[in-house]
């Protein structure tokens, strides 16, 4: 009988861990996912605040200052 409980123990244990460690895996699944797109959106801002730099050396200078 306690051989029973022990075993069921064990196997609940093994279980808990498997949703444990799936958890894990699905969240940082999803945190790198949501770094890429802040990467993606990052890159995006700073592209589009060079262009306006550019175009404001371009008006102010009248050339660029590559």
């Amino acid at each position: 009988m306690d051989s029973n409980i022990i075993l069921a123990s064990l196997c609940s244990g093994a279980f808990s861990a498997a949703i444990t460690i799936a958890s894990i895996k699905r969240d940082m699944f999803w945190m790198a996912k949501s770094i890429e797109e802040h990467k993606t959106v990052t890159h995006s801002r700073i592209a589009k605040l060079e262009s306006k730099v550019r175009d404001l050396e371009l008006k102010v200078l009248g050339k660029s200052n590559d």
